[in-house]
């Protein structure tokens, strides 16, 4: 199996954390990372992008330490659970910022995203301005208007009514059929896991994988990860009908 995404000897040097020495492997599909409030999985989704100047990361087989910023943005991208729209005035000027620096070479798949996000009437307008589930659907369509092998995404459904909460599930989908590796932060069970691939499961001292077709070990799992057996995690990980 192809694994685009490796990290060895990963230390995330959390105060109340264990994880020394780990390592990690991202493999083409759709991947969530769950866990408790505070052990790190934000912390963990940044060490994966190279904020901290982690060496012993590996990038389709290439080491990140020797790659610029514009070849490790063409490989993977990193979306934080919030949009910094800074000194941005416009929504237009925050979504074009990648083509003015030249991390993005193309308008086309950018007018594609503000499509699928259904934005053009907020070009014009000042992002903080707007509602949370607006500013999410800007920060969504500017991240996913680069095309790479490696996508991280910290809560992206976050704020997002149902609709679009369809629309970017299906966005991630068409991804993984083109062989691409997604892994989001997820707090709620509202994600299909027929849409999954598998789960990383995260405690303060442990990180564990489980195959989404394991699905005794995937509810175990998930009852030591909470440490809890509320019936909805049942519901989820056994489900009868897909909720999206």
């Amino acid at each position: 199996m192809s694994v685009f995404l490796q990290a060895k000897n990963l230390n995330l040097g959390l105060a109340n954390s264990k994880f020394k020495n780990l390592d990690f492997e991202l493999a083409p599909g759709i991947f969530i990372l769950l866990g408790p409030n505070g052990v790190g999985k934000s912390t963990l989704l940044s060490a994966l992008n190279r904020e901290q100047n982690f060496p012993n990361l590996f990038l389709n087989n290439e080491s990140a330490t020797f790659l610029t910023l514009k070849q490790f943005s063409s490989l993977q991208g990193y979306l934080p659970q919030f949009p910094l729209f800074g000194q941005y005035l416009t929504v237009q000027e925050y979504l074009e910022a990648p083509l003015q620096h030249g991390m993005l070479s193309k308008s086309e798949p950018l007018t594609a995203m503000i499509e699928l996000f259904q934005i053009n009437h907020l070009l014009t307008q000042a992002p903080y301005r707007l509602s949370g589930g607006e500013q999410q659907r800007i920060h969504l369509a500017r991240f996913f208007a680069t095309e790479r092998l490696v996508y991280l995404l910290d809560e992206p459904f976050n704020g997002l009514d149902f609709q679009f909460q369809e629309k970017l599930m299906n966005h991630l989908l068409e991804l993984k059929n083109k062989s691409k590796s997604v892994l989001f932060v997820h707090h709620s069970p509202g994600v299909s896991i027929e849409n999954l691939d598998g789960i990383y499961f995260m405690k303060t001292d442990e990180l564990s994988f489980v195959p989404i077709h394991k699905r005794s070990e995937l509810l175990e799992q998930s009852q030591k990860t909470f440490q809890t057996e509320f019936k909805f995690l049942e519901n989820w990980l056994l489900p009868k009908t897909p909720v999206y």
